[in-house]
This record gives C-alpha cells, sequence and structure tokens, in this order.
C-alpha cells in the first residue's frame, strides 16, 4: 500500500485527498481506493483530474482518459452533472484522440457516453 493510502484512510480525512499530487489521487481511483462520489471532496479531486484531460501531453491526455473513464462509468450526483462537460470539450478540443482511445465496442460504453454528449447539447441549447 502506497504511504498516501496509508495516511488518507488512517486519518479519514478525504481533504486529504485533495492535498496529494494529481497522479496520486488518479492512481487511487484506477486501482478503485478511492471513489470521489462518496468521499467528502471527492468532486474536487475528480475535477483535479478530469483537468489533466487537457494537457498539452498527450501521454498525460491518455493515461487521464483511463481516469475520466473510470471516474464516469461510476459518476452519481454533483460528478454525474459536471462529468458531461468535460467529455463534451475533450471531444471538441481532440476528437482524432477521441475517436482512437475510445472503445466503440463496447455498446454500454458508447450509450453512457452519448447520453452524457446529448445532455450536455440539450443543456447548452436552453
Amino acid at each position: 500500500m502506497l504511504f498516501a493510502e496509508q495516511f488518507c484512510f488512517a486519518k479519514s480525512n478525504d481533504t486529504l485527498f485533495c492535498n496529494l499530487p494529481t497522479k496520486v489521487v488518479a492512481d487511487l481511483i484506477l486501482k478503485n481506493k478511492f471513489n470521489p462520489n462518496t468521499a467528502n471532496h471527492g468532486i474536487e479531486c475528480a475535477a483535479a483530474c478530469m483537468d489533466s484531460l487537457f494537457s498539452s501531453n498527450i501521454k498525460t491526455r491518455t493515461f487521464y482518459f483511463k481516469v475520466f473513464d473510470t471516474i464516469i462509468n461510476k459518476a452519481d450526483g454533483a460528478i454525474a452533472e459536471i462529468v458531461g462537460f468535460y467529455l463534451n470539450d475533450f471531444v471538441l478540443k481532440h476528437p482524432i484522440e477521441f475517436a482512437e482511445i475510445f472503445d466503440f465496442k463496447n455498446k454500454n460504453e458508447v450509450a453512457l457516453y452519448f447520453d452524457y454528449l446529448l445532455e450536455v447539447i440539450y443543456i447548452k441549447k436552453k
């Protein structure tokens, strides 16, 4: 177990997660050791990870897309309200990259992502 995992879980203080480097939080999300939906400051931690989708470094964006995929697949509450906007912006800014890294063969994944995209389009038309 990472020191960060022991430290944060031992203290049971979600604020500490947001003080960790984003990469550490991202790794914890990927390992299912941290759920931004249930943590007190989870939305801030998730937003920090999702902000990394817009890094100038393609390897960073590719890594954080995996994190984003984990977040979007478990999103509920406040996080569910913002993931669509991150997805929309990512698709608009990096359409070819999105087409290359997104798993279009997974029908459930396609439905989930496009539901979020359609919701954003609907909200923006209002």
